[in-house]
């Protein structure tokens, strides 16, 4: 039996907590074993550390099994993480890998597979986000070092004025201000003569130190109301992403 902790700090005492005095124990995942009596037995716990993502409310899902281990995604909410663990056969988890999703997941995450791919599916309880992310469980990729661009390129509906493009251009740039997962932003107009630009206009260039940074971008508040706020005057879009030392 696997068991994500919960602690009532999350509520208001209004009569739902019945024991308000109860003392918390930490953030972790615990393993039961099932006696022949049908009986819960403490096994193992995996606590939350600065190498793990299991704080606040946990979603667990089971990824995979063999005979030998099951591979289990928690997602989080304090954390706004999902954190893989693999249960071995002795019932000890060791964690794995994480990413950072930058929205808390403890409500909306399950486990799909299609064909031989296993992937995550998760949603939010936050209301402004409107969207649902999927993710596909691989082996981890070593990226040390290296570093992520994220490429957007724009072009402007015809009706477009120039106020409302430099408004928008501004919007973009102050993200870098909101969001402090971007380590570096810049842009500009496209001055290519080749022809093969797709009549896209501006270029807008986004470098990360990593993953967790580009998906906390994703879904961060500030680049949600960002786009909400020019998409009414942007035409067409191009996104691009590649790692690069």
């Amino acid at each position: 039996m696997i068991v994500g902790h919960r602690h009532h700090k999350y509520y208001e005492n209004n009569g739902f907590i019945k024991r308000p005095n109860f003392v918390y124990h930490g953030d972790g995942v615990s393993i039961f074993k099932i006696n022949s009596k049908g009986a819960l037995v403490p096994h193992f716990v995996l606590k939350d550390d600065e190498n793990t993502k299991l704080k606040g409310q946990t979603r667990i899902e089971i990824v995979s099994t063999t005979n030998k281990e099951a591979i289990l995604a928690v997602g989080t909410r304090d954390d706004a993480s999902i954190q893989l663990c693999k249960l071995d056969e002795n019932g000890i988890l060791t964690p794995l890998n994480y990413l950072e999703t930058g929205f808390s997941i403890y409500y909306g995450l399950r486990s799909h597979k299609i064909g031989n791919d296993n992937f995550l599916i998760a949603g939010s309880n936050r209301f402004d986000m409107g969207k649902i992310a999927s993710y596909k469980v691989s082996p981890k990729i070593n990226r040390e070092g290296k570093l992520l661009r994220h490429m957007v390129n724009l072009k402007y509906k015809d009706d477009a004025t120039a106020q409302q493009v430099n408004e928008a251009v501004e919007a973009f740039l102050n993200l870098k201000n909101e969001i402090p997962e971007i380590a570096t932003i810049e842009w500009g107009v496209n001055d290519s003569t080749e022809g093969h630009s797709k009549d896209l206009t501006h270029c807008f260039t986004i470098t990360f130190n990593n993953e967790h940074a580009r998906e906390v971008y994703l879904f961060h508040e500030a680049h949600l109301k960002m786009v909400n706020k020019i998409g009414p005057i942007i035409d067409d879009v191009l996104v691009l992403d590649y790692w690069t030392k």
